[in-house]
């Protein structure tokens, strides 16, 4: 059962419109990055139906291209084709999850390593400023603002590595993880000051190990806790 209310779990149409690119594509295609971003930021929960209707209604779009952009993301393994022909989210399952977790230490150390020395003043207080405000919503258990602000924090980091396939490799991997620490998303799990944590300091110091270091500890706690939830 999803712990984000009906109307969340996919991105309203005026989101949609915004993030630019989006636009450009067919409405199959703006259906697809809808949704996969969905799943990146953790809208629906291990084991959860798909159903077209209501995600054609909440996309503004007709049932044809939710259908193909689903079968997209079951060709792509992030979602799975049922017994009874719905598409679902996959269930959890304690090695996929420490795999992926392993990967995106891995990957994502590699992303903020290469990205540092390309961040401007005006880049870094700009990644502080979203730092600081997952930290805030973690605190006030705010879900559905943790996920968009996760998700906006570490892509807007990583951006600034330059490395379109190793940036493409990570959003696969969390598509992946997407559903399996929505759980862990909506309840508050941040109890110390963002400005006592190595992230912050690593950024504002330009210090490419401690940011590093600091990101690769936090995922590997916010999978601690997802496991720990299986």
């Amino acid at each position: 059962m999803s712990l984000i209310p009906e109307q969340h779990r996919v991105l309203p149409r005026e989101e949609l419109q915004s993030l630019g690119s989006f636009e450009k594509g067919s409405l199959s295609s703006r259906a697809y990055q809808s949704i996969r971003l969905a799943l990146m930021r953790g809208n629906f929960a291990p084991g959860e139906k798909l159903l077209l209707r209501p995600l054609a209604e909440r996309l503004g779009v007709s049932i044809t291209p939710v259908r193909e952009a689903l079968l997209q993301l079951v060709s792509e393994q992030a979602l799975l084709i049922l017994s009874d022909r719905s598409v679902a989210v996959p269930q959890m399952d304690l090695a996929r999850l420490r795999e992926i977790r392993d990967l995106r230490v891995e990957l994502e150390g590699i992303a903020v390593e290469a990205a540092m020395p390309n961040l401007g003043d005006a880049d870094v207080d700009h990644v502080s400023l979203l730092l600081k405000k997952l930290y805030e919503a973690k605190t006030h258990a705010d879900g559905l603002t943790t996920m968009s602000v996760r998700h906006q924090f570490h892509f807007h980091l990583y951006q600034f590595a330059q490395k379109p396939i190793l940036t493409s490799s990570i959003e696969n991997l969390w598509v992946q993880a997407g559903p399996m620490v929505h759980a862990e998303l909506v309840a508050p799990t941040i109890l110390r000051s963002v400005e006592s944590t190595g992230l912050l300091k690593g950024l504002r110091r330009r210090d490419a190990l401690m940011t590093k270091v600091a990101l690769q500890y936090s995922i590997i706690e916010m999978f601690d806790r997802a496991e720990s939830l299986l």
